[in-house]
């Protein structure tokens, strides 16, 4: 058993070695990004926070459906088609211009100018305008579908975020905290001969899982802000 938990506790410092190690090309990547890889500007690392931001879903949802491109987009194509269906109302009515040029005559060539107009009899357009009126109702229903994905959007964005900030504060204020002061006391009591070295590689190995759980969490709260912002 000692064993298994040392070579646990060897793994998870691994682990954070090979981080640390990724830094760099992580580094190089946003100095990319930032059109600086032809110039040597180091990047200071920054200890990393989490900030806890209350949103308003409300609020949110509001600024979501006035302000998202793509639900304007929906408005404009359905302004656009009903628009159409009033043309084809008035799309009944055909007027032809005629240029009508006869043979040579007394006084040479004739040429009469003449109209053709087609009465709406039999057909007053109804295959065109019930068409225009189904695209119109098509748009609609597809405007409120997006509506209703950018609600849900929001929604599981919110929740995410709460999700990720409760566990990350009992992580961090409760779990962290003990494990830390529980391997803090194994070590001083295997220092004195008082408990074995397995405690102190099981408290370590914990200790380590919980750290990297609150960085995940810490990672989980951006992503869900990110999203949050994107849905907006």
């Amino acid at each position: 058993r000692a064993t298994n938990s040392r070579a646990t506790y060897l793994q998870r410092k691994a682990g954070v070695t090979l981080i640390r190690m990724k830094v760099p090309i992580s580094g190089n990547d946003r100095r990319q990004l930032l059109g600086l890889s032809l110039k040597p500007v180091p990047l200071a690392l920054i200890p990393s926070t989490v900030k806890p931001i209350q949103h308003d879903h409300q609020a949110l949802l509001a600024k979501a459906l006035a302000v998202r491109p793509d639900l304007k987009a929906a408005s404009i194509a359905i302004e656009n088609a009903k628009k159409q269906v009033e043309l084809t109302h008035w799309n009944i009515l055909q007027f032809g211009g005629i240029i009508d040029i006869n043979s040579p005559g007394q006084k040479g060539f004739e040429i009469g100018p003449g109209m053709s107009l087609t009465l709406p009899i039999f057909n007053r357009n109804e295959g065109a305008r019930a068409r225009a009126e189904a695209q119109v109702e098509q748009l609609i229903r597809q405007q409120e579908a997006l509506r209703q994905q950018v609600a849900l959007e929001i929604q599981n964005a919110l929740a995410q975020q709460k999700q990720a900030r409760d566990n990350y504060k009992v992580i961090k204020e409760e779990v962290l905290p003990t494990l830390n002061e529980g391997r803090q006391l194994a070590e001083k009591a295997f220092q004195r001969g008082g408990s074995s070295y397995l405690l102190v590689l099981q408290l370590n190995s914990q200790y380590l899982t919980a750290r990297a759980r609150e960085l995940e969490l810490m990672r989980d709260q951006r992503r869900a802000q990110a999203q949050i912002e994107r849905s907006v």
